[in-house]
């Protein structure tokens, strides 16, 4: 099987993966101020809608966003998706929780599936330093371009890693016959994916048949 087919396989086994996504465009924005190691708010909550235009600061202002979600119980591994500029601190049910330096933020599960977003948003440092060295402006443009929940499907996840290992296996293999070997090994277990089926259940029963084969 060739490379590029297999990375078409990984595309399509990854866009399963994503279950039940939620949308969370509209936010709540505070401008806030730093006093004693504390963030405290200077003005009201005001409505703040997510996009490739939407603007929060290039200033060097400090901000709140803030969202709160309630999901159901076939969340069994949310996920919150940020798309946001800046050097930003989420906040998760009042709590630091971690800061955002990837998009993709694996949450924890909720005893009762309420989730209290803060995203503590500051501006780029290093950004902005640059952009005073080259166009001696103080600091660019900031956007927030997307939120979203989802849910990642295990059985779809664990079958995209296995392949992606394989893939890696093969190509770091010399002996040519060893690597034909786990590439028929490879496909013959893509090949018991139904791809082509309208049923949910029918095709996350194929993909673990795929993965218990490619995991012998």
């Amino acid at each position: 099987m060739l490379p590029d087919r297999i990375d078409l396989i990984l595309r399509d086994l990854k866009k399963i993966t994503f279950e039940h996504k939620i949308s969370l465009k509209e936010w709540k924005i505070q401008e806030i101020k730093k006093e004693n190691n504390k963030y405290n708010p200077i003005e009201e909550k005001n409505n703040f809608l997510t996009g490739n235009q939407s603007f929060w600061d290039n200033t060097g202002k400090i901000f709140f966003f803030l969202n709160k979600v309630k999901l159901d119980n076939k969340y069994n591994n949310p996920y919150l998706y940020l798309d946001i500029d800046g050097e930003c601190t989420l906040y998760l049910n009042n709590k630091v929780y971690r800061g955002i330096n990837e998009r993709e933020i694996k949450l924890p599960i909720s005893n009762d599936n309420t989730y209290h977003f803060k995203i503590l948003a500051t501006h780029d440092v290093h950004l902005a330093a640059k952009h005073q060295r080259m166009y001696n402006k103080p600091y660019p443009p900031h956007l927030f371009r997307k939120a979203y929940i989802y849910n990642k499907n295990q059985d779809v996840e664990k079958l995209y890693i296995l392949i992606k290992n394989i893939k890696k296996t093969i190509a770091s293999i010399d002996d040519k016959k060893k690597k034909k070997t786990l590439e028929n090994i490879m496909e013959d277990g893509i090949k018991k994916i139904n791809f082509f089926t309208s049923n949910k259940n029918v095709l996350i029963e194929s993909i673990n048949t795929s993965y218990k084969f490619l995991k012998k």
